[in-house]
């Protein structure tokens, strides 16, 4: 089965380069002393929707689609200038954020200020196969039950699902057998088997994850939904 796989990081746009292509910062400006050097070059037409239609290949993949469009994408900034969206969330995809390495710009992916797993900012979307079409989003999980094919699973907040003393934001039955992903590595890490470990991340069907209505930390914080920057002295 072919898939991509994209990972989340804040973005804050410091410069413009093209109708869908843009430089951000992956954290507050300031920390980079507002360095050009420093900005992550992307381009925003290179999303799975492209790729639909032929446009570009899956090797050209750079960014997931837009959040407003149509197609489950999650990326917030742009998607087009002028007039796009400055500040939010980018999801890059792996292969091209492995290329970043080369320009000293690659963001690293566990963030500041984020206390749980990488996986829980990862999303994966599949082209053919037994998922052909589908999206899986990474969560971390507590296996409460069983009951056949499906699992009662305390759900945590993504981005803080370690926090000392952090409490689930529900519990909810998934159907192990088509919702999630069979355990792999770097993917989900839990079953219903009787050796297989019962917390860890799980990769759910975004549709059905989505029914849980599940909270992201902001990542950064002051990026994640809004553009207020951290406090700063005058």
């Amino acid at each position: 089965m072919s898939r991509s796989v994209f990972f989340c990081f804040g973005a804050c746009v410091g410069s413009l380069t093209g109708r869908t292509s843009c430089g951000f910062w992956w954290d507050d400006p300031d920390q980079f002393g507002w360095n050009p050097a420093s900005l992550v070059p992307v381009d925003l037409g290179k999303n799975p929707e492209a790729v639909r239609r032929g446009l570009i290949t899956l090797a050209e993949l750079q960014a997931d689609d837009y959040s407003g469009y149509a197609f489950g994408g999650l990326t917030q900034i742009g998607p087009m200038w002028p007039g796009g969206r400055m500040n939010g969330q980018v999801w890059l995809e792996e292969n091209y954020w492995r290329s970043l390495a080369s320009l000293r710009v690659q963001p690293p992916r566990n963030l500041p200020g984020m206390q749980g797993f990488p996986q829980e900012l990862t999303s994966v979307l599949y082209w053919d196969g037994t998922y052909a079409g589908r999206r899986f989003n990474g969560i971390y999980g507590k296996i409460l039950q069983k009951q056949m094919n499906r699992g009662l699973v305390a759900l945590y907040e993504r981005g803080s699902s370690q926090f000392p003393g952090k409490q689930p934001y529900g519990s909810f039955w998934l159907d192990f057998s088509k919702d999630v992903l069979p355990i792999e590595r770097d993917f989900t890490e839990v079953g219903l088997g009787a050796n297989d470990p019962q917390s860890g991340i799980l990769f759910v069907d975004a549709t059905v994850l989505a029914v849980t209505q599940p909270p992201m930390t902001k990542t950064p914080k002051y990026l994640g939904g809004v553009a207020t920057p951290r406090k700063r002295a005058a």
